[in-house]
C-alpha cells in the first residue's frame, strides 16, 4: 500500500488509545489527529476503554492499548474482547493494536493466539508508528514479531501428518542432529496441541520430495508432491527458537532480534538455523526418504 493510500485509512478510521503514561498517550492522540483521524479517545485503562467501546454513541474502529498489568491487563482487555465477553460484532471484532515498550515474549506469545491485529514495540517514533498502524487497519491478521514457519497438518493414507518444510541439508546431517531437530519440533507441535506424525520435508535435486519418518509411514508419504505440499501448507507456528534446518516463513522483526542479540544466544553454527523465505531448496541439493 502506498502512503496515500495508508494515510487515507488513518483519515477513515476512528480510534481508542488505552494508556496511564500521560505522556506517550497525550503525544500519541495530538499525532493520529495531524495525520487527519476523525476522531481519537484517550483513556488511561482498560475499564474505562470498555464503557467507551459499550457506549452507542461512541464509534471505534481500532484500540491502540499499552502492555500494562492492572485490574485489566492490556492481553485480558483483548482477550475478554476477542471471547465477546463484553459484548459481540464490532466491540468484539474491533482493530486491536499492542503496544509495549519493550519486547515481552510471553505477551507476544499470547497476543498472538489471542487474535491481535498488530503490534508496535519500543519508543514510540512517528513515521515507524503511522507504518504500524496502517499494517494493522490494513491486515487481516498481525504479522508476529516472532520468527514464524508453515506446516501441512494433513491426512494421508489415513494416517495423520505434520509435514514440516526443511532445507535439503538436513539429510546430509549427523543422526544426532537429524533426531534433536526432530525432536525439537515434536514438543513444539505438541505445545501447539497438533496431532500427527511429525515429519521433516525437504525437496529434491529432481524436484521431487523427500522425508525423514519411520519406515510404518514410508507406504503413506510415498506418494508426496511438491504441490500437494505447497497447496497445504495450513497452519503457520510462531516459535521463539526455530529448529535447526526449519524452513521459516518470516525471521521476526528487529524487536526479536535484539532480543536474541541481549541474551547472547551463540550462533549454532553455519548451515544450521536457515533464515529462508518460502520453499526452496539450493540447487545441486539431493535428498531421500529416511
Amino acid at each position: 500500500m502506498n502512503a496515500g493510500a495508508g494515510a487515507e485509512v488513518v483519515r477513515r478510521t476512528r480510534f481508542l488509545l488505552v494508556d496511564d503514561d500521560k505522556g506517550p498517550l497525550g503525544a500519541i492522540e495530538k499525532f493520529l489527529l495531524a495525520c487527519g483521524a476523525p476522531h481519537v479517545y484517550a483513556t488511561p485503562t482498560p475499564l474505562a476503554a470498555l464503557r467507551i467501546l459499550q457506549d452507542p454513541l461512541a464509534k471505534v474502529d481500532c484500540v491502540i492499548c499499552a502492555h500494562k498489568h492492572g485490574t485489566i491487563s492490556g492481553l485480558q482487555f483483548l482477550q475478554g474482547l476477542r471471547a465477546g465477553r463484553w459484548g459481540p460484532g464490532r466491540i468484539q471484532n474491533v482493530k486491536f493494536m499492542l503496544m509495549m515498550g519493550q519486547f515481552d515474549v510471553s505477551a507476544v506469545q499470547t497476543a498472538d493466539r489471542s487474535g491481535v491485529n498488530g503490534y508496535y514495540i519500543g519508543v514510540p517514533k512517528p513515521k515507524p508508528l503511522l507504518a504500524e498502524i496502517i499494517k494493522t487497519l490494513t491486515a487481516e491478521k498481525a504479522v508476529s514479531p516472532l520468527p514464524a514457519m508453515q506446516v501441512a497438518h494433513v491426512n494421508m493414507g489415513g494416517g495423520d501428518f505434520i509435514l514440516v518444510p526443511f532445507d535439503a541439508s538436513f539429510a546430509r546431517a549427523a543422526v544426532s542432529a537429524q533426531q534433536g531437530a526432530v525432536s525439537q519440533l515434536q514438543a513444539l507441535m505438541q505445545e501447539q496441541l497438533l496431532a500427527g506424525a511429525v515429519t521433516p520435508v525437504w525437496e529434491t535435486e529432481n524436484y521431487g520430495v523427500a522425508y525423514f519418518a519411520p519406515p510404518q509411514h514410508h507406504a503413506a508419504l510415498g506418494g508426496l508432491t511438491l504441490d500437494f505440499l505447497h497447496s497445504n501448507l495450513n497452519r503457520e507456528i510462531t516459535v521463539l527458537q526455530p529448529p535447526p534446518f526449519a524452513v521459516l516463513s518470516s525471521v521476526g522483526s528487529d524487536a526479536y532480534a535484539e532480543y536474541v542479540a541481549s541474551k547472547q544466544q551463540n550462533a549454532q553454527g553455519p548451515g544450521d538455523v536457515l533464515y529462508l523465505a518460502g520453499f526452496e531448496a539450493p540447487s545441486g541439493v539431493n535428498g531421500g526418504p529416511s
